[in-house]
């Protein structure tokens, strides 16, 4: 039919046929899009309506929705990037991604974009609180805040600025900046009270105080709040939770554990639902049912694993079972489940400080002060920290120092006896030692005067001659020799039946006997001694009065053990006068800055510094007040001194004898360091040297009392000089700052002027003469 048509009608009939199937296309791919945002929204609807998981995090479920959500605005805005729906898309994916809980980078990417490419977009002010949520997650907090506070001084955003506010407040609360969180929530309280964020901001403020553990104060504005008309159910049961938590804290238990109970059996979300069960475990053990108590608990970690609640109920349990039953090992245990249950759990760290302080314990067995001191004290003093600093245990800190102070109080007492019983054992030994020395010389005595060939020589004599006559018949002989041996053994028959020598010898024996026991008692007592002598003297200087003052300070925090500190003050005095401790427990009682500092020291630290200022008007003081000093018993004074000592000889009053023996001294008592660099730029320990490159400038600079830093390490050239002339020839260092010398043989010599390093005398600059 068409064919019988004039040429011009077809032509118009297939035009509008064309433009027909055009504008279906049009219509087509529109409401594709307009379906993909409807259906990118239901999805995201969808998500959020789903109950967070036991680990406070969005479920399978929901973060399937979210992954679908993100897909489909990517379509509109590949599609249709500057149409109206794309606006809707960008924030839509943004905040899909926020909630996803795990693309926290790429969220805060896309609200950037937005806010920087879509100025007039109506999704802005929103656009910047959720940037500022996504940069505080992403720990950048201060960031976060300076968004924040830009973002309230914007007044075209004012009706959004109640919300910047709350999210301000809720920032400094977790940063436990309270009194500046209490500052925004008063202002949304007081500026903004008919908004939708005024209960959220009450229910803050009540947070706040909870926070800085004013328990009343928190109680109280927890109740006003409970019972404020048109409060949101999520917000009246958050806060009945705190409401059942205070009066935990406060001991209130009979009506809190009401409260928590109707919380259970009121709240629906999971992860609120497993903290409410673990508040109601620790009422039923405050209350004294305490198996009711840790089953709840177990039956938490059962129904919620690697969930916030779960890894609060293994650390309750653990506080428990070692606070309450004192159950360290299963504590143990159950203080390292946490941080394995819920890594980001609040008491994650905490809970592991306590296992190890724990675990620190069972380290203690067998340490004995006597055989292994520094283990001993380590052990100790790291116990009573940890009782401190990590369970608020400050009666048991106090019992891990005692224990210190006793036992070194028992050494320090053993130590002195075993020295007055070593005095009284030597002085027995050395009496015997003379007693066995006369008998010996008796005996030797008894023996010459008994033995013929001791009594020496014999003058000769006539009768000599008869008495050698000898006869030759051999009976004869006898006969004569008869009558003497026959007395000689009646004398020594009579000498065997006598008990008085045998006596004598029995007492010789003993004596002996005696002696040598007495020889080896003395022996073990001096190596016990001498074992004991100086970790006696470490106590007394060191150690026990440290314990002394941090026991006196652990009291001291306590009003009402003041007197206790007082007594420990006065037992100090007695005991250790002089000490650094003792002078601060005095402090600590007037209330006046405590300087750990050893009397003494500090006044050797006094003269020390009038000798520096002798050094321009009388150095003759300055000298006489440093050889004293340079012998102190303190490292640092001894240093100094002779560092100044070794200065002056070297380059004030050459004399290389002198500075050699001071500046060896101070190399000995610190071999690094700055006096040791300084000192090595022109000693090296055997000899003076002096390092040169061009010029030497005057980069010598006083950098404390008495040290010096020099600022500029030459370059180039190592001039040794003589110990007895640190003179420079001036043909070799032309270029160097000069100032003329007296003629010495009628040449003008010009020397170096040294940078005055101390206070000099006028024109001291180095002789060459020396």
């Amino acid at each position: 039919m068409t064919d019988k048509l004039p040429w011009g009608f077809a032509t118009i009939m297939k035009t509008q046929r064309y433009f027909l199937l055009l504008v279906l296309c049009l219509v087509s791919i529109s409401c594709s899009i307009d379906n993909r945002l409807y259906n990118a929204r239901r999805y995201f609807r969808t998500a959020q309506n789903r109950p967070l998981g036991v680990n406070g995090r969005p479920t399978a479920q929901a973060m399937a929705d979210y992954t679908k959500v993100i897909e489909k605005c990517g379509f509109i805005l590949t599609e249709r990037k500057l149409s109206r729906e794309a606006d809707d898309a960008f924030f839509l994916m943004a905040r899909a991604l926020y909630y996803k809980g795990n693309a926290a980078f790429q969220a805060r990417d896309q609200f950037t974009s937005l806010i920087n490419s879509l100025p007039d977009s109506p999704y802005l002010p929103e656009a910047y609180l959720y940037l500022a949520r996504v940069t505080y997650e992403i720990n950048r907090p201060e960031e976060a805040e300076k968004i924040l506070e830009a973002f309230i001084h914007m007044p075209q955003y004012r009706k959004f600025h109640p919300r910047a506010l709350l999210l301000l407040a809720d920032f400094e609360i977790r940063q436990n900046d309270y009194f500046r969180a209490q500052y925004w929530l008063e202002k949304i309280i007081a500026e903004y009270r008919h908004t939708r964020e005024y209960n959220e901001a009450f229910f803050l403020f009540g947070k706040n105080y909870f926070e800085q553990k004013n328990f009343e104060r928190s109680l109280s504005e927890f109740l006003k709040f409970y019972v404020t008309r048109g409060v949101a159910k999520v917000l009246a049961l958050d806060a009945l939770y705190y409401i059942a938590l205070n009066r935990y804290e406060l001991g209130q238990y009979e009506t809190g554990y009401h409260q928590v109970q109707t919380l259970v059996n009121q709240e629906l979300r999971t992860d609120k639902l497993g903290q409410a069960r673990v508040l109601k475990a620790r009422y039923l053990i405050a209350m004294g049912k305490e198996d009711a108590g840790k089953k709840e608990f177990e039956e938490v970690t059962k129904l919620y694993p690697r969930s916030s609640a779960a890894a609060d109920a293994f650390y309750y349990l653990a506080e428990y079972l070692y606070l309450k039953q004192g159950n360290r090992r299963d504590a143990i245990t159950y203080y390292n489940r946490v941080r394995s249950e819920f890594a980001t759990s609040p008491y994650a760290q905490k809970s592991m400080a306590k296992a190890n302080a724990l675990s620190h314990q069972n380290q203690g067995a067998g340490l004995r002060m006597d055989s292994n001191l520094q283990a001993y004290l380590d052990f100790h003093f790291l116990a009573a920290d940890n009782f401190q600093s990590h369970f608020g245990l400050a009666d048991s800190a106090i019992v891990y120092y005692q224990r210190v102070i006793r036992e070194g109080d028992r050494l320090i007492g053993l130590a002195d006896s075993l020295t007055v019983v070593l005095d009284a054992k030597r002085s027995e030994l050395d009496s015997l030692s003379i007693v066995i020395e006369a008998l010996d010389s008796q005996k030797t005595e008894a023996e010459k005067s008994l033995d013929p060939d001791l009594k020496g020589p014999r003058e000769y004599d006539e009768t000599d001659q008869e008495d050698s006559y000898q006869p030759e018949d051999a009976d004869a002989l006898g006969k004569e020799m008869e009558p003497e041996t026959a007395l000689k053994d009646e004398t020594e028959n009579e000498i065997m039946d006598d008990p008085a020598p045998s006596k004598q010898l029995d007492e010789n024996i003993a004596l002996r006997q005696r002696h040598q026991e007495l020889n080896i008692e003395v022996t073990n007592l001096q190596r016990r001694v001498d074992q004991l002598v100086p970790i006696r003297d470490r106590l007394r200087a060191e150690h026990i009065p440290f314990a002394m003052f941090v026991k006196a300070s652990i009291l001291n925090r306590d009003p009402q053990r003041k007197s206790a500190v007082e007594e420990l003050f006065q037992v100090m005095t007695e005991g250790f006068t002089d000490n650094k401790y003792t002078n601060a427990v005095r402090q600590l009682l007037n209330n006046q800055p405590i300087r750990i500092i050893d009397p003494r020291e500090e006044e050797q630290g006094r003269r020390l510094d009038r000798a520096f200022a002798f050094a321009q008007t009388d150095a003759d003081s300055m000298l006489t007040i440093l050889n004293e000093l340079a012998g102190s018993v303190y490292p640092e004074i001894n240093l100094r001194a002779n560092f100044r000592l070794g200065w002056h000889y070297t380059f004030e009053e050459p004399d290389s004898l002198m500075a050699v023996q001071y500046l060896n001294e101070a190399l000995r008592r610190r071999s690094t360091g700055e006096h040791a660099d300084l000192i090595r730029r022109f000693y090296d320990g055997s000899r003076f040297t002096i390092t040169f490159a061009g010029a030497v400038t005057d980069a010598v600079e006083l950098a404390t009392d008495t040290l010096l830093v020099i600022g500029q390490e030459p370059d180039t050239g190592d001039t040794p000089i003589h110990p007895d002339s640190l003179s420079v020839p001036n043909e070799e260092y032309n270029e160097l700052p000069k100032i003329k010398s007296d003629r010495v043989d009628d040449e003008e010599v010009e020397h170096i002027r040294f940078p005055k390093l101390f206070p000099l005398k006028p024109e001291n600059g180095v002789s060459s003469d020396h």
